[in-house]
């Protein structure tokens, strides 16, 4: 079941439901997929990187996997990257040589939602097309910690904490850079190989 829709500016989601009128996007769905659309811009050089992302909170595991990568420099080398939480065990595999290495995992899982202390910009506000079926409906927040974050989500039913990722865009001061995510074809379904270990690994 396709759930989110992002292509270049144009949105398309069936919300089915009424919105909260201050929605907390504390986290995504328990499972998802999807692609990310990744701009990083530094003070030397800018990249833009095209990835496919699994993700599930019940295995504890994320997978990104590259798939483009394009650089004003040096070309970043594509990989795919398998967080193991439970095992506390991150995977990296590079299909330039086929080589894999195992990195020990630090940290919480990522829920993906909005930090802890960011500013709901509210209303909520509907995206595209009124009509039903033809438009998002999308809550925006802003963040200030060493910099500025804006965060795009569409909340998912009347009531809880799930939305769906739409745009997030992080400047930090130290050290100057700004990243912009999109995600598209977001889903709740995940593909059957989705925490496959990489070749090698």
């Amino acid at each position: 079941m396709i759930v989110a829709l992002v292509v270049v500016t144009s949105l398309l989601i069936n919300t089915g439901t009424a919105q909260p009128e201050e929605p907390r996007c504390r986290e995504t769905p328990v499972t998802w997929s999807g692609v990310l659309f990744t701009i990083r811009v530094g003070v030397t050089e800018s990249k833009f990187i095209i990835s496919s992302a699994s993700y599930d909170r019940s295995q504890q595991k994320v997978k990104i996997s590259d798939m483009r990568s394009y650089a004003s420099r040096n070309a970043k080398p594509l990989t795919t990257v398998l967080e193991d939480y439970e095992k506390r065990i991150r995977y990296v595999f590079s299909p330039l040589n086929f080589t894999c290495r195992n990195e020990t995992l630090e940290g919480e899982f990522p829920l993906f939602g909005v930090p802890t202390g960011a500013h709901f910009d509210g209303p909520v506000e509907t995206l595209g097309a009124k009509l039903p079926g033809l438009g998002v409906t999308v809550a925006h927040y802003t963040f200030e910690e060493h910099g500025f974050s804006y965060y795009t989500y569409h909340p998912l039913g009347e009531e809880g904490t799930e939305c769906i990722p739409i745009t997030t865009s992080i400047a930090t001061l130290m050290p100057p850079e700004d990243v912009i995510v999109q995600y598209a074809n977001v889903t709740t379904e995940l593909p059957p190989d989705a925490f496959n270990l990489p070749p090698g690994c």
